[in-house]
């Protein structure tokens, strides 16, 4: 947790929590809608966050 890797965990664990707080789930459809209506794919969901937060690697968002 106290190294480069165990700080930019947490931040991405923050960040991608803060993101997905007010979202729901559409288990039919198996989507994540949005609080803005946006219904989008977890990879969808990912490249979101990404383009917010371009220094977290796409990777450590989708495993978050």
């Amino acid at each position: 947790m106290y190294s480069p890797g165990g700080e930019l965990s947490a931040d991405a664990l923050e960040l991608v929590s803060t993101a997905l707080e007010k979202a729901d789930v559409d288990a039919k459809r198996r989507k994540i809608v949005w609080g803005d209506g946006q219904r989008r794919s977890i990879t969808e969901c990912v490249q979101r966050i990404h383009a917010e937060h371009p220094d977290l690697p796409l990777a450590l968002i989708e495993t978050i």
